[in-house]
């Protein structure tokens, strides 16, 4: 703005009137080796922090933001060409397809096994990664 303000010889009658923002401290910063090993370490060493422990690894492993993490469903991962696609994000430059890595592969395989084992069958394309389950009668089923 005030580039174009310039170029029309107009700015230097607002200039005294313009703030800068203060410089931001606060924005976030990328872990460490280190910090992610102990993560990792630490989120393995109980079997009930699984789910957490394989969201972390997806987390750690793509571009993905925790809200399209949870978003996730298993549509939106293409099992043959090893990708996931953001198809809802925070801005529209955030829908983007993801190829996974290693580790991001590994955790997804293990979501869907333990999907699997969880409740008998593959899940349905339209379910979420990350579900909450319910218990119906004696059957357990994905949540809303």
């Amino acid at each position: 703005m005030a580039r174009i303000l310039r170029r029309a010889k107009l700015w230097h009658s607002i200039e005294d009137e313009v703030r800068p923002h203060p410089e931001r401290h606060d924005i976030g910063r990328a872990l460490t080796p280190e910090e992610k090993a102990m993560l990792i370490r630490i989120a393995s060493s109980r079997p009930e922090w699984q789910v957490a422990k394989l969201a972390m690894a997806l987390a750690l492993n793509t571009t993905m933001r925790a809200c399209e993490i949870r978003r996730l469903r298993w549509r939106d991962i293409n099992f043959e060409e090893g990708v996931i696609s953001v198809v809802k994000s925070k801005t529209e430059s955030g829908r983007r397809v993801i190829p996974l890595n290693g580790d991001a592969w590994r955790a997804i395989s293990e979501l869907h096994q333990r999907t699997k084992n969880l409740l008998g069958q593959d899940p349905l394309a339209d379910w979420y990664v990350f579900q909450a389950l319910k218990v119906v009668g004696s059957r357990t089923l994905p949540g809303q």
